[in-house]
């Protein structure tokens, strides 16, 4: 039980982006249970737990808890985690890494952390998802070429026509 129980609070928290709380992990031991008492191994029991948090809300979507959803007026501020999953996200296209983590855990992730944090994700090599997602869903360049004019009308469209549209609409 302890062996399902530590690896049951491991996974979550990497799964969710979040800190996990005692209730997530005794709602996915439940799962172990629920097998086990159809007759079921632990091992069986596991992969049902981790059905269980991959359908989950809290895998699917990018949750963000506010403690006061209802006063229009208050700051809701975001957490150190959930900024951490924002700039991953929209820097990465993925989840956030240990490091990124480990700021979030600290509540460090402010200021001069933030900075260092934003140039170290720039410098890896996974920001280069953020540079083709963002031109590709904000200027839609991967339709340009998509419907080619009438040669007729257009003799002159070719492929370098193409090729300089592009270029012309990310310098711009």
């Amino acid at each position: 039980r302890s062996c399902v129980e530590r690896i049951l609070s491991k996974l979550p928290r990497r799964a969710y982006r979040r800190p996990v709380t005692q209730r997530d992990v005794a709602s996915l031991v439940h799962f172990v249970d629920l097998a086990q008492q159809e007759g079921q191994t632990a091992e069986q029991g596991l992969q049902l737990a981790l059905e269980a948090m991959l359908v989950s809300p809290n895998f699917l979507f990018r949750v963000e808890r506010d403690a006061s959803p209802r006063d229009a007026g208050a700051v809701h501020p975001v957490t150190d985690f959930e900024l951490a999953s924002r700039l991953s996200y929209f820097l990465w296209s993925s989840m956030p890494d240990d490091a990124l983590f480990t700021a979030a855990k600290g509540g460090t992730l402010k200021g001069d952390v933030l900075k260092k944090e934003v140039d170290r994700m720039l410098a890896d090599g996974k920001a280069s998802r953020f540079i083709d997602d963002f031109s590709r869903q904000w200027l839609q360049l991967h339709r340009v070429g998509m419907f080619p004019p009438d040669k007729k009308l257009y003799p002159t469209y070719d492929a370098w026509l193409v090729t300089i549209s592009i270029l012309v609409a990310v310098i711009a």
